[in-house]
């Protein structure tokens, strides 16, 4: 019976490949592997960045911090330019481990071989440390992370920007599309359903419901407020001056800045001053500051 698997001429191939061959691939296999690990890496790491640390980064003002602060300003883009080297340095693995296992199994190559080499080991070296192992790392260490790969990511972010745009235009299109015809209608049919509410309902009643049915379409910059007209306190103000501030606002959370309004270090909630009311001007009303939360303006 004749051997499917001629085991002797495929010992002759492995040992007719050049060693020279083998461990350059095998360097430039790992190349790709510690790249592919700085990417995924680096998603996490960027994306883990709170208020603190790029406050942190900003003041550094060196090379990598300016990078950094570059990058962030453009999630979306740093995303796409992400996403994208991630599967081209991916497929580079796959072609490269491809025709790898070619040269020294052959081209017939199947079953055993392509299981455990390409499917198995290259998946493997992929999966594990080229994605789990390095965003672990990172969002343990975000910005260690962020400011080791600020340079090669800022490379990559300048030379692939045709592509990152093409593609955000393409996203953009299709979530609009999406968003028309599946939200939209629901709305629609919501103030039909108001219209033909009973007559009992008061027009203040139906003005509220609406309100409500068309929040979830306003973005945060639909409802905040100019500089000019937004009301904010010192740190620097005495008690006195804070109540007095407060009651000619007529607002129940108020802003709380330190030096210029820039430079905003949370919110104070004017029910937390209830019990204090009663103190004097030295009262230390600062440590009722609570932490404030910085979202994008075109958040839903």
């Amino acid at each position: 019976m004749d051997d499917p698997y001629p085991s002797l001429l495929l010992l002759t191939d492995v040992i007719a490949v050049s060693p020279v061959y083998l461990v350059g691939n095998a360097v430039l296999f790992i190349a790709l592997l510690i790249v592919s690990a700085l990417v995924s890496g680096s998603e996490v790491a960027f994306f883990s960045l709170n208020h603190d640390d790029i406050e942190e980064i900003r003041v550094a003002s060196d090379s990598k911090s300016g990078k950094i602060i570059t990058l962030i300003e453009n999630p979306q883009k740093l995303l796409s330019t992400i996403l994208i080297l991630n599967n081209l340095i991916n497929i580079s693995i796959v072609t490269l481990t491809t025709f790898f296992t070619w040269s020294i199994f052959g081209t017939d190559a199947t079953g055993i071989v392509i299981i455990l080499f390409q499917t198995i080991g290259v998946t493997f070296s992929i999966v594990f440390i080229g994605e789990i192992v390095p965003k672990v790392y990172a969002n343990a260490a975000s910005v260690s992370f962020s400011k080791l790969t600020a340079g090669f990511l800022y490379f990559f972010y300048v030379l692939l920007a045709p592509v990152s745009y093409l593609l955000m235009a393409i996203s953009d299109v299709i979530e609009k599309r999406i968003e028309k015809k599946g939200y939209s209608l629901s709305v629609n049919e919501l103030h039909h359903a108001l219209e033909i509410t009973s007559v009992d309902t008061s027009n203040n009643e139906r003005d509220i419901l609406k309100g409500i049915v068309n929040f979830g379409t306003l973005s945060v910059k639909q409802v905040m407020r100019s500089r000019m007209d937004l009301t904010a306190v010192d740190m620097d103000m005495d008690f006195h001056e804070l109540m007095d501030k407060i009651n000619k606002s007529g607002y129940s959370r108020i802003p709380v800045y330190e030096g210029t309004i820039d430079q905003i270090k949370g919110i104070l909630y004017i029910k937390d001053l209830l019990d204090h009311i009663e103190n004097d001007e030295y009262f230390n009303w600062k440590d009722l500051i609570r932490k404030g939360y910085f979202i994008p303006e075109n958040k839903n």
